[in-house]
């Protein structure tokens, strides 16, 4: 069930009649633009993926610290779900989105975590950093589903 593509190449018929019998389309082109047009035609008709954001975990913010190497802490307390490092986080302002990045960093105190659990305060470094950042804010963390 796969469709092999070639350019210029005779089939023998061995190889043909194993195409069939394994149900493997093979097409031979002989010009390059009628294979592109082809293989184009194909990804139109595939459409579009959706993709759709889900919430994985929020962290109010209670307070912004800057460190001396210019990192900006996010400090907070886990509202919902359990925060991980590396999860994808948006930055948002009520319905206002500040800035997107990755949790490079995550602490409880001053040890390194991996996840924080809800009700559970914590600091959080992003990746780019998100400017403006500042009390009341939430970070966001998500994951997308492709459908």
């Amino acid at each position: 069930k796969a469709i092999i593509v070639t350019f210029q190449l005779p089939l023998k018929s061995k190889i043909s009649t194993i195409a069939k019998s394994e149900k493997v389309l093979v097409r031979n082109y002989e010009v390059i633009y009628e294979l592109f047009d082809e293989i184009e035609e194909v990804i139109d008709s595939m459409g579009a993926p959706i993709e759709e954001e889900i919430d994985v975990a929020i962290s109010k913010i209670k307070q912004v610290f800057t460190l001396t190497n210019g990192d900006t802490v996010l400090g907070g307390e886990v509202t919902k779900g359990t925060m991980l490092k590396g999860y994808r986080v948006k930055v948002m302002r009520k319905d206002k989105e500040l800035g997107r990045g990755k949790i490079t960093s995550l602490r409880m105190g001053k040890q390194e975590a991996k996840e924080v659990k809800k009700g559970l305060e914590c600091g959080i470094i992003i990746d780019p950093k998100v400017l403006d950042v500042m009390e009341g804010d939430e970070v966001i963390a998500f994951r997308v589903e492709v459908y």
